[in-house]
This record gives structure tokens, sequence and C-alpha cells, in this order.
């Protein structure tokens, strides 16, 4: 569902480029995970950013409980 929701997106011909992905156990069984990288949108510049979300636990796998994602501004000169 989740690959359908970003080819059904203005995502669409988006570059993914994975630098990091750090996880940990965490509550209940849980998993905290953060992600960074960077994305290109075509006839766009390429955009970094860096996500975390909570993995919590259910019947046969995990849900996505919490999520946050975060674009980092490009700086002026960089």
């Amino acid at each position: 569902d989740i690959n359908k929701h970003f080819v059904s997106t203005y995502l669409k011909g988006c570059s993914m480029q994975i630098d990091n992905v750090d996880s940990q156990p965490s509550h209940e069984g849980g998993v905290l995970v953060l992600v960074s990288g960077s994305f290109t949108v075509p006839d766009a510049m390429k955009r970094r950013f860096t996500q975390s979300f909570f993995l919590a636990p259910q019947k046969g796998g995990y849900f996505v409980l919490n999520d946050v994602l975060r674009y980092i501004p490009v700086e002026p000169g960089n």
C-alpha cells in the first residue's frame, strides 16, 4: 500500500537515495527507526531528508504508530 501511494502521487518518477538507517529495539517489542537520505523529483533539485518512525508490533508484523519526515533546508552557498 505504501508503494501504491508513492507511485500515485506527485512523487512519481522520484529517485531516492538512502544514506543511513539506524534502528533500535523499543517499548513493548517495537522498533524505533531513523532514516536519512535524499530524493530528486524530475525537473527539480535534490532534497535531503530525515525521517523517524516507530514500528509497533501487531499480530503478524508491525504498523507505523508515529512518523516524522523533515526536509533539510538548503543553505545559501551549499
